[in-house]
């Protein structure tokens, strides 16, 4: 029950997989990966999701999604306010600031990276505030620089200070 999850643990970094959402379908189709989401667990009632902007969004809008939720149970409770900070100033700016960058989800599905606008985001691309509190993330997106859902995931895998907090499936 994501509503009892402790604030003390948040945020974490969820992906979904909305394969009853048309969009969410579209993307597991295009990418051939499971997750086709990413975005961030900020209360046991909230998310913060990129959508047509970054926003914030009810738990229970993700009632028909697959979530994995993702934590570093060793993070300080500084770490995860510098977090909380970075991701309510995001939510602060003006829509136009940070609208989905739709133009380079077309340009990744017919390989011109360089429709992929540097000012908007991806869903998985709003994970970047990670890299204030992880330098090794950091660097991994110098190299991954538009990450998709499934590759944050196997970024998180790979390292044993991520961990898999808990899985929830629609009922």
């Amino acid at each position: 029950d994501l509503k009892k999850i402790p604030q003390d643990k948040l945020p974490m970094v969820c992906l979904t997989n909305g394969y009853m959402s048309l969009f969410g379908f579209v993307i597991c189709t295009a990418t051939h990966d499971f997750w086709s989401h990413a975005m961030w667990l900020i209360s046991p009632a909230e998310f913060a999701s990129q959508h047509f902007w970054f926003r914030t969004f009810s738990i229970d809008h993700y009632n028909r999604h697959s979530i994995k939720l993702w934590y570093n149970p060793d993070w300080t409770e500084g770490e995860r306010l510098v977090l909380q900070v970075a991701i309510w100033e995001r939510l602060k700016l003006p829509r136009w600031k940070t609208r989905y960058d739709v133009i380079g989800v077309i340009g990744e599905a017919i390989g011109v990276k360089w429709f992929n606008r540097k000012d908007l985001d991806f869903c998985s691309e709003s994970i970047r505030m990670l890299s204030l509190v992880d330098k090794e993330y950091k660097k991994w997106l110098e190299e991954v620089k538009n990450p998709t859902p499934e590759q944050v995931n196997s970024y998180l895998k790979a390292r044993p200070k991520y961990q898999v907090f808990g899985r929830v499936q629609p009922g």
